[in-house]
């Protein structure tokens, strides 16, 4: 019993790295070179790598021997899911911020934007998560070096399990600090304000409009105008952009942006 028990944890360990690490190369590594490729599938790939990861990390928290011993693993699970709900009200919160402090008005204008800046401060405020996932993954690592992993015997499958969890929290954390400084974070919500929400050809009733607008307020009798020219970067390219890559992205000044009134 106890080795039929060994084998399934191992085999659902080498499944979890399996997630995880696809999840990862679709998110962190393709997702740049899919952003550039203009593809109308990437965006929908990208979701894809995305949910993996996500679900790779419950099932790395709730596996982990560590995890298992201190809490269980339902209590884990459940204590994971309090934190992921609360990681996700104080990204939208930040997100809403975030818009407000780039174009000066209430995010829920910018239903799109939102959407994708709640995701980017997910990512942002997970690195502590990240961080702590790399730590467990250490943990599992040390695990596995003491005891051999499950059984009397030194486990592959339990080695890459431990090994997966300590790369990819690391690694994530890395790129995430690269990818989302909080310094560009104004240009990434002007950029995919551009793509969601701003449109090029609104008919504005006794008012001309030059340049790309957005209808404000439930009566959509007012718009906000963006009179710079309008940016080459979509949204895509923009979340995956560096620093070094958004240098030329200038965001729009007072007189840029006006509200006008329709009749």
């Amino acid at each position: 019993m106890t080795e039929e028990k060994n084998k399934l944890e191992n085999e659902k360990s080498l499944w979890i790295t399996g997630i995880g690490l696809l999840g990862f190369i679709i998110v962190f590594l393709v997702g740049g070179s899919l952003a550039d490729s203009k593809s109308d599938y990437a965006p929908a790939i990208i979701w894809f790598g995305l949910i993996l990861f996500v679900y790779y990390i419950f099932l790395f928290v709730g596996n982990t021997q560590f995890v298992k011993t201190m809490a269980g693993e339902w209590g884990s699970k459940v204590a994971f899911s309090v934190v992921i709900a609360i990681l996700l009200l104080e990204s939208n919160r930040q997100a809403s911020i975030e818009i407000n402090s780039v174009f000066g008005i209430s995010a829920s204008a910018f239903s799109g934007t939102l959407y994708i800046m709640t995701i980017l401060k997910t990512f942002i405020l997970s690195k502590v998560l990240l961080s702590v996932f790399t730590v467990w993954g250490g943990v599992a690592f040390v695990y596995y070096l003491v005891t051999g992993g499950a059984g009397t015997h030194k486990s592959f499958q339990t080695f890459i399990f431990a090994i997966s969890g300590l790369l990819i929290g690391g690694i994530g954390w890395l790129l995430v600090e690269t990818k989302l400084n909080e310094d560009v974070l104004h240009k990434k919500a002007y950029l995919v304000a551009h793509s969601f929400d701003f449109n090029q050809h609104v008919k504005c009733p006794g008012k001309v409009v030059k340049g790309a607008a957005v209808f404000l307020g439930a009566a959509q009798n007012r718009v906000l105008v963006d009179e710079s020219e309008p940016p080459q970067m979509d949204w895509l390219q923009a979340i995956y952009a560096n620093p070094e890559e958004l240098s030329s992205v200038l965001l729009p000044g007072e007189n840029e942006l006006r509200i006008l009134s329709c009749s």
